[in-house]
């Protein structure tokens, strides 16, 4: 939104700060006027981060099945490894990548 404002360029950090600011501000506002309008607020917004998950699906099946844009799956394990003890590491890995 601010870049937008700012025509393409990179706006200034005290604008997008404000921006913040005003929307947790609109939000806090909002969830203290009335509690039903803030679940039926986060139930619009809940459908509408759905239905764009949903078109970005059904865009990503559509070229696959379009077979334009397939040259990224092509030899796409080409390099890797079945070996179970490989793949328990990697899991091992993960979970301490996200220990917190």
């Amino acid at each position: 939104l601010c870049q937008a404002i700012a025509g393409g360029n990179t706006p200034p950090e005290l604008s997008v700060k404000l921006i913040a600011i005003s929307v947790i501000i609109i939000v806090t506002l909002v969830n203290v006027y009335s509690l039903k309008l803030t679940a039926m607020i986060i139930n619009i917004l809940s459908v509408a981060k759905l239905l764009a998950l949903g078109f970005i699906i059904i865009l990503g099946i559509w070229q696959l099945i379009e077979g334009e844009n397939t040259k990224n799956f092509t030899n796409a394990f080409e390099g890797t490894t079945s070996s179970t003890g490989d793949i328990a590491l990697g899991f091992y890995s993960v979970l301490w990548a996200y220990s917190g």
